[in-house]
């Protein structure tokens, strides 16, 4: 199995990929958008091996302890109809924020991926309980949430 470790700051090169987008809005890939392969879930996992973090929780999966205690945001798409999901670090859990790079770099991505980033929501949380936050809501573009 290959893990692309690389981080990526053009957007063509990580066209058609479902992604992570770290903090200072540089793209990790993961897999294609539709096809089969790694998931999220494994690359954090390798993703701590890289930085040395061990991977330690009981109610978050790898992905979501990359989301919510780094700050990461999450780019994947629904196998059945490939729509866009996002996540987003919830504030409550480790007081992080999405970063305006995240934002930025996410928005390039959609746009070239010809997707509306403005129809998506943004899901924050865990356990399958989602707040569900518009992308057009202002505190979230300007200050995080």
């Amino acid at each position: 199995m290959n893990i692309d470790m690389e981080q990526y700051d053009d957007c063509i090169l990580v066209r058609n990929y479902n992604l992570f987008i770290d903090p200072d809005g540089l793209f990790y890939r993961i897999n294609r958008i539709n096809k089969s392969g790694i998931d999220h879930n494994v690359w954090a996992l390798e993703y701590f091996k890289k930085i040395n973090s061990i991977y330690e929780s009981k109610h978050l999966s790898p992905a979501e302890v990359l989301i919510h205690k780094y700050g990461f945001l999450y780019y994947s798409h629904d196998m059945l109809v490939g729509k866009p999901i996002v996540k987003i670090a919830n504030p409550i859990y480790y007081k992080k924020h999405v970063s305006d790079e995240e934002l930025d770099s996410l928005f390039q991505v959609m746009l070239i991926n010809n997707e509306d980033p403005f129809s998506v929501p943004m899901q924050m949380g865990y356990d399958n309980v989602y707040d569900y936050v518009a992308l057009t809501d202002e505190k979230i573009y300007k200050k995080g949430l």
